[in-house]
C-alpha cells in the first residue's frame, strides 16, 4: 500500500487467489511421481508454478488440491521410480511439517511411519480405499500419533490426503468435524453408519459424501492404545496438532536464545521464564486452556544437560451433544 501524506481516508483491493501460497508457517510436504526427471526439492508458490516445474502430472495434481484447501506453503519431492523413503527423509530434512504421497501402497506407509519417527514434528496423512475393517487393521498396527489415515479416497491417488493436508495446514479448522473438503471427485468407497462407528473408534479418519459436498467425519489419528490399553489421549487430530505447535515454539525460543548459554541458575531461571512466555502466547491465543508447573533443573547426572518440564492443558473439541428430553403424562 502506498503511504499517503495528505489527510483523508483512502482504499484500495487486492486479490487473493486459492492457487497460490498464503502467509502460513505450515509446511505441506509433497512426495509423487511427475512428468520428467528432475529430482531435487522445491518449494512451490502457486499452481502455474507447479505446472511449469512438472507439467501437468499426479505432483500437480495434489498441489492443485492443496492450494485449494488453504494450504500456504508447499515444499515438493519428486519420486523417482518407487523411492518413496528417500523422498519423505528429503521432505522431513527440507522442514515439512506435514507430508504426503500419490500412494496407496502399504509398503509406502510403513515408510511414513519410519519417516516421521525419525523426525520430531511432523505429521503424515496417507488416504486408504479399502475397507472400513481393512482401514482399522492398518491403524492398528500403525498406532502413532502423528499419523493420520483417511478412509475414503477419489480416483486420484493421494488426492484425499492432499485435500485434508491442506485443511490441517491452513489453521482455520482444528477441529475438523463435518469440515468439507475441496477439489475431491466422486468417493470410490462409502460406509455405512457401523463402518463409520468402527472406523473413529480404531482410530481412522472417515471422509463421506453427504450430499452437499465432500466431508471429514470426525479427524482422528492412529494413536488408539498404549502398550495394548486402550488409550484417547493423543486420538484426536486437533489434540496433536496443539501439542505438536507447543513443542516446537517453547524449542525454537529455547535454541535461539540459549543456544551457548551457561548452565546456571541464571540461565535456568531465564529459561523457565521464556517458557512461561511461549505457553502465554498460546493461551492468548486460545490453543491452550491453562498451563503450570514449570521446572528448569541441572541433571544430577549430567552437568552439562538441563531439563525442562512443565504441564499444559489443550483445548478439547465438542464431538458430540446428548439430548435427553423427560415427558411428564
Amino acid at each position: 500500500m502506498t503511504v499517503r501524506e495528505r489527510p483523508g481516508i483512502y482504499a484500495e483491493y487486492r486479490v487473493n487467489s486459492s492457487f497460490t501460497a498464503a502467509d502460513d508457517s505450515v509446511t505441506v510436504g509433497v512426495a509423487a511421481h511427475i512428468n520428467g526427471d528432475a529430482s531435487s526439492a522445491k518449494s512451490i508458490v502457486s499452481y502455474m508454478d507447479a505446472v511449469e516445474s512438472y507439467g501437468i502430472c499426479p505432483m500437480t495434481k495434489l498441489i492443485k488440491t492443496l492450494f485449494l484447501n488453504g494450504c500456504g506453503r508447499i515444499l515438493a519431492v519428486p519420486v523417482i521410480g518407487e523411492n518413496y523413503p528417500d523422498a519423505y527423509a528429503r521432505l522431513l530434512d527440507g522442514g515439512a511439517d506435514i507430508i504426503i504421497c500419490d500412494s496407496r501402497s502399504e509398503d509406502d506407509l510403513l515408510t511414513m511411519k519410519s519417516a516421521l519417527e525419525n523426525g520430531e514434528y511432523a505429521m503424515g496423512i496417507w488416504e486408504c480405499d479399502e475397507t472400513a475393517d481393512r482401514c482399522v487393521e492398518y491403524a492398528r498396527d500403525m498406532n502413532f500419533e502423528r499419523l493420520i489415515i483417511c478412509a475414503g479416497a477419489d480416483e486420484a491417488q493421494g488426492n484425499l490426503a492432499a485435500a485434508l493436508a491442506g485443511v490441517i495446514s491452513s489453521e482455520k479448522e482444528l477441529f475438523l468435524n463435518g469440515h468439507a473438503l475441496s477439489g475431491v471427485g466422486n468417493l470410490v468407497r462409502s460406509f455405512t453408519e457401523r463402518e463409520i462407528e468402527d472406523l473413529i473408534a480404531g482410530g481412522v479418519t472417515p471422509i463421506e459424501n453427504d450430499g452437499e459436498s465432500v466431508c471429514v467425519v470426525r479427524g482422528v489419528t492412529t494413536k488408539t492404545n498404549t502398550d495394548g490399553i486402550e488409550d484417547k489421549s493423543l486420538r484426536e487430530i486437533a489434540t496433536v496438532i496443539t501439542v505438536q505447535e507447543v513443542l516446537k515454539s517453547v524449542h525454537s525460543a529455547l535454541k535461539l536464545k540459549f543456544a551457548r548459554a551457561k548452565n546456571d541458575a541464571l540461565t535456568r531461571g531465564a529459561i523457565r521464564s521464556q517458557v512461561a512466555v511461549e505457553l502465554e502466547k498460546k493461551l492468548a491465543a486460545g490453543k491452550i486452556a491453562d498451563y503450570g508447573n514449570i521446572r528448569a533443573v541441572a541433571d544430577t547426572n549430567d552437568i552439562s544437560l538441563c531439563r525442562v518440564d512443565f504441564e499444559f492443558s489443550v483445548v478439547c473439541g465438542l464431538n458430540t451433544i446428548m439430548l435427553t428430553a423427560y415427558l411428564n403424562v
